[in-house]
C-alpha cells in the first residue's frame, strides 16, 4: 500500500495535478486497457478521451487512443492522436513504426494513397516487421494497386521470374529485412 501511495503521489507531482486526478487517470487507463483487450473500442475512446484531458504527455495512451479511433472509423481524429503519440514517445522502440502503420491505414481508408504510402514506407523504415499482416490487412486495400505498395510489401510474382531473378528477389528481401531497424 505504501508503494502504491508513493507511486500515486509521484504521478500526481509529475502531472502537476491533484492526487485525485492522478488516481482518476490511472483508473481510466486501467479500464481502457481491459476494454481494448476485449475489442470494446467505443468504451476505450470514451475512457482515453477523458484520460488525455487529465494528462496529455503519455505516448502509450495516445497510441491506444489512436488505434481505438481507427477501429471506430474516426480517421482524422485517429491520425491526430497517433501523431501526438509520436510526439510524446513511449510504447518501447517499436511504437513509432506502429503509429506510422496506423496512420497509413487511416489514410488508405480515407482514399489518400499518397499519404498512406508515405506512412507505410516510414513504418517499414522504422522497423515494422509483420509483412504477413501488412499483406492481408484490409485497411490497406486502397493502397494495393499502387506499384510502391507492391515494392514495400515485396509482393512481386516470383513465378513470372527466371530462377536467377527469383533468387535475387529473395536475397533482396532478406537483405532489406536484415538491414532494417
Amino acid at each position: 500500500r505504501r508503494l502504491l501511495l508513493l507511486a500515486l503521489l509521484a504521478t500526481s507531482a509529475a502531472f502537476a495535478q491533484s492526487p485525485e486526478q492522478a488516481v482518476r487517470y490511472a483508473k481510466l487507463r486501467t479500464e481502457a486497457e481491459a476494454a481494448f483487450r476485449l475489442n470494446q473500442f467505443p468504451k476505450v475512446v470514451e475512457l482515453l478521451g477523458e484520460a488525455v484531458t487529465i494528462y496529455d504527455r503519455d505516448g502509450d495512451v495516445w497510441w491506444r487512443y489512436g488505434q481505438s479511433l481507427l477501429n471506430q472509423k474516426q480517421h482524422k481524429e485517429s491520425i491526430a492522436a497517433l501523431e501526438k503519440a509520436l510526439q510524446c514517445g513511449g510504447f518501447g522502440n517499436k511504437m513509432p513504426a506502429g503509429a506510422h502503420y496506423g496512420i497509413a491505414c487511416n489514410y488508405a481508408l480515407m482514399g489518400d494513397v499518397e499519404n498512406g504510402i508515405q506512412h507505410l514506407q516510414k513504418a517499414m523504415d522504422l522497423g515494422f516487421r509483420d509483412l504477413d499482416h501488412m499483406r492481408s490487412d484490409t485497411d490497406l486495400e486502397g493502397l494495393r494497386k499502387d506499384k510502391r505498395y507492391t515494392k514495400i510489401a515485396m509482393l512481386a510474382d516470383v513465378a513470372k521470374m527466371s530462377r536467377d531473378e527469383g533468387w535475387r528477389y529473395d536475397l533482396a528481401l532478406m537483405d532489406r529485412e536484415v538491414r532494417r531497424k
